[in-house]
């Protein structure tokens, strides 16, 4: 068995633990833990099985020890410590599974002993480890873009970001009724809704709104809301399996060309896409890219298949830019772009550039150019196929360009459109309650995200009337318990798994990433006004 020292993260303390075996001087490869690291492995027993210590974002009184086993066969798994014990048994069903054991540890003490024992068959493997320090005060508030979504404790600093209890819950609720909906093959789509045979709604009453064949594109959605919530393919949260199975059904899935499309495209025999394509594409190439990015983040040692299945992703989005450096619908490269499908590949670069991936600068200036050239210059609003403005939504994708994009957080341009979104939001929904009409789901996808980034009155603004609306419209009974109906702009189209995707996005904003003016004073004052640049500006 090969022995690993590292630390754990336990709450706000930190614990540094080696084994309680090894020699005066010889601390076993101890390891000390980053302060964004959610989990830490200490325990390597032989090639057959692995076991993870993990921090409980939920309960930060808790840690969960997953065991991943390789081979078949029942264990016993056991995890003791001087006063008392846990145990429990498991019958392996599939390769590969993850058993995930919550662990209570909130009143270890320095010098106490933790043995950790997993028994299969015949054989039996015991290590014990030491707890060498406990440091009680409070740490430092953990670094980078994707610490917040896995820092514990929630719903104890939340309100102080625009959160509050209520949104929370509604943010569970729906990533439940997510994973409840999802396919066996990993993926969600309009045949998960209904009583079709696919479906997995309750037989009684299933859920409605079951929208268009986009499985790709929901499938993203689906896996952007459950990773804004630090469930990671890798991590041991409570939808890590979902996240697995879904990321898995996408690469699978890709083209040889590196599309990320739906079964439409299986069904259109001529040559040319079908009209949503760079929608579906857009949406499931940030998904896959946010996967990419939170794993690098933590350090963690690149997952191949993720990685290259994001290039060929990346490389087709190049290849379907037009001349205008947008997108839309359809790979004739001199039609015209719109703002609403470039929003997607746009955030999708800028999630590659995260994960460490290497941009051609003159793309990103084609999509510079292309967004500047939708600016009204009206109040900051950003127009949809030229100067036009259909809906407020591209208001917002054309600020979170410039935020993430043009590095310009604090520009004119974005304050003037916060300023307008804010007066926006209490004029259309004064009583922050809304109907059919006026549910928008993908417009407070977008401008709460950019508006989070903006900060400051306006968003305080924009937050009162959307997070209490939104909550205000989830369903609480049924099958359809934790969704959103899809009755607002654009939900007939996209279903139940869009609308209710899309506002547990908007109600994650709070720590799904960290604001860009925190970033700044992160980096001590360097140039860049954000940490997390996509491409720097030309010149000195």
């Amino acid at each position: 068995m090969a022995l690993l020292g590292a630390a754990c993260l336990l709450g706000f303390g930190v614990w540094r633990l080696w084994p309680a075996a090894t020699r005066e001087g010889e601390p076993g490869n101890t390891l000390l833990a980053r302060s964004d690291a959610s989990v830490e492995r200490f325990a390597e027993l032989d090639p057959r099985a692995s076991v993870v210590l993990e921090r409980d974002p939920e309960r930060p009184d808790r840690v969960q020890v997953v065991y991943a086993p390789i081979t078949r066969g029942e264990v016993t798994f056991r995890v003791a410590r001087q006063t008392g014990e846990w145990s429990d048994r498991v019958a392996d069903d599939e390769v590969g599974a993850d058993h995930v054991f919550p662990w209570p540890t909130a009143d270890l003490k320095p010098d106490d002993v933790i043995r950790v024992t997993f028994r299969r068959g015949d054989s039996l493997g015991t290590q014990e480890w030491r707890v060498a320090e406990a440091r009680h005060a409070i740490a430092a508030a953990p670094q980078g873009l994707y610490a917040r979504r896995t820092l514990g404790d929630r719903k104890a600093w939340i309100g102080q970001y625009g959160g509050s209890e209520a949104s929370e819950t509604a943010v569970a609720d729906a990533l439940e009724w997510l994973a409840r909906h999802q396919a066996d093959d990993g993926s969600w789509s309009d045949r998960c809704l209904g009583a079709g045979s696919e479906a997995k709604c309750e037989k009684n009453a299933p859920c409605s709104g079951p929208g268009g064949p986009y499985e790709m594109a929901l499938s993203g959605l689906a896996l952007l809301a459950f990773q804004a919530g630090g469930h990671y393919d890798f991590n041991g949260n409570r939808y890590s399996e979902n996240v697995r199975r879904a990321l898995d059904w996408m690469v699978a899935r890709q083209r040889s060309d590196g599309g990320l499309l739906g079964s439409k495209q299986d069904r259109t025999r001529r040559r040319q896409f079908y009209p949503q394509f760079m929608y579906e594409h857009g949406i499931a190439t940030f998904a896959l890219a946010d996967a990419c990015a939170v794993s690098h983040a933590l350090g963690r040692p690149k997952n191949e298949r993720h990685t290259e299945a994001l290039g060929k992703a990346l490389k087709f989005i190049e290849e379907m830019q037009h001349d205008d450096g947008g997108w839309r619908y359809t790979e004739r490269r001199e039609q015209p772009s719109d703002t609403s499908v470039s929003g997607w590949p746009m955030l999708a670069l800028k999630s590659a550039r995260e994960a460490g991936v290497s941009l051609d600068a003159r793309q990103i200036e084609k999509v510079r150019a292309f967004f500047e050239a939708r600016a009204t210059g009206e109040r900051g609003r950003t127009g949809y196929l030229n100067r036009g403005v259909h809906t407020e939504a591209t208001t917002g994708v054309g600020m979170l360009a410039r935020q993430f994009l043009f590095e310009e957080p604090d520009s004119p341009y974005v304050r003037e459109a916060a300023d307008f979104l804010a007066q926006y939001a209490e004029q259309t929904w004064p009583d922050r309650r809304s109907d059919a009409g006026r549910s928008d789901y993908y417009l407070w996808y977008n401008c709460t995200l950019a508006m989070f980034q903006a900060g400051g009155e306006a968003w305080k603004r924009w937050n009162d009337v959307v997070r209490d609306t939104i909550v205000g419209l989830q369903r609480h009974e049924g099958c359809q318990r934790g969704s959103w109906d899809p009755d607002g702009r654009w939900g007939p189209q996209g279903g139940r798994i869009y609308s209710t995707a899309l506002a547990a996005l908007t109600l994650e904003v709070y720590y799904r990433y960290a604001s860009l003016s925190e970033a700044a004073k992160q980096a001590g004052g360097a140039k860049s006004d954000t940490a997390f640049p996509l491409i720097r500006r030309k010149g000195p």
